[in-house]
């Protein structure tokens, strides 16, 4: 009850609020379509190790290399929403917030000699 948001669901206040599902209603079928297959092949490409190098991690440090390629998949997908929907501010911020766990990965790569050696 605190919240109140989702019990509102899309009267919001103010008025601007809109549920998710109605703005994706208004896509066109062929824009969808082309979404949905954005969403799958989204990766965390080129962040990957090989096995061996996963095999050298520390297990935090492994588990940090898991979370930080999840939440690049995550941003990524819904970057590419985002823009699908139109909203190129939204798309910004979450290319920004981006830039932290890909700089981990990166470190982490660096580190496993995984950096295109």
């Amino acid at each position: 009850r605190a919240g109140g948001g989702a019990e509102a669901e899309g009267a919001g206040e103010g008025g601007q609020e809109e549920a998710p599902e109605a703005i994706v209603a208004r896509l066109p079928p062929t824009a969808l379509r082309e979404v949905y297959a954005a969403l799958l092949k989204t990766s965390a490409h080129p962040f990957t190790l090989e096995p061996r190098a996963r095999l050298m991690l520390e297990i935090h440090e492994l588990r940090e290399w898991d979370k930080h390629q999840r939440q690049l998949v995550v941003h990524r997908q819904a970057c590419h929403l985002a823009t699908a929907l139109g909203q190129e501010e939204a798309a910004e911020r979450l290319r920004e917030a981006m830039a932290p766990g890909t700089l981990e990965l990166v470190s982490l790569q660096e580190m496993m000699g995984g950096g295109g050696a």
